[in-house]
């Protein structure tokens, strides 16, 4: 059996970054699919110790994976820029929409005056977002084993908010999520 470990917020873990698989070998032959249990611990230093177990007989196999927390790819940072990108545009077509659709319903609001060249504008701000909630994410990290276990915990949803704020391309969450995890870094530094 060939066990696949991924990174990520997404449903679909083929779009989430593969962190690495191994085989678990000589498990006992069934008629329904074998239910096999798979823990992970990752550890201050990045390593990622992964342990699958046979559930019905108990048989395991550890793996150790060094650098599960590598710093992204030039691809990866590339592909995070399309994703702004799109979300960047995609919110200048939606806000066109909306001025249409209230002239169509004679909606009587007041539209905002912002030049569509906001989209555009806006980019070099977005992407230095997400590259500061990136480098926060990995301080962070390295501070989690001198945390208290509720900061750790708090640290970690932070880390999946801002992850799934990058994914999702919501630049809200990810500057509320960037500042929650700004001001307890500072506490915890504080100590």
């Amino acid at each position: 059996m060939r066990i696949a470990i991924y990174q990520g917020e997404d449903d679909d873990a083929l779009k989430n970054l593969l962190v690495g698989d191994f085989c678990v070998e000589g498990l006992r032959p069934t008629r329904e699919p074998n239910e096999v249990l798979c823990r992970m611990r990752l550890d201050v230093d990045g390593i990622l110790h992964v342990t699958a177990i046979e559930k019905e007989t108990g048989k395991s196999k550890h793996v150790t994976i060094t650098r599960a927390l590598q710093e992204k790819s030039p691809s990866e940072m590339a592909s995070a820029r399309e994703r702004m990108k799109a979300l960047y545009s995609s919110r200048a077509d939606e806000d066109e929409n909306e001025l249409i659709l209230e002239d169509a319903h004679g909606v009587s609001q007041e539209a905002e005056s912002e030049p569509e060249e906001k989209a555009t504008t806006d980019l070099p701000h977005a992407l230095e977002m997400v590259k500061e909630a990136c480098d926060l994410v990995e301080q962070s990290k390295r501070q989690l084993g001198a945390l208290h276990s509720e900061d750790q915990q708090e640290a970690i949803e932070l880390h999946e908010r801002i992850d799934r704020a990058i994914r999702s391309n919501d630049a809200e969450a990810l500057s509320k999520a960037s500042a929650e995890l700004r001001e307890l870094l500072f506490f915890v530094e504080g100590r």
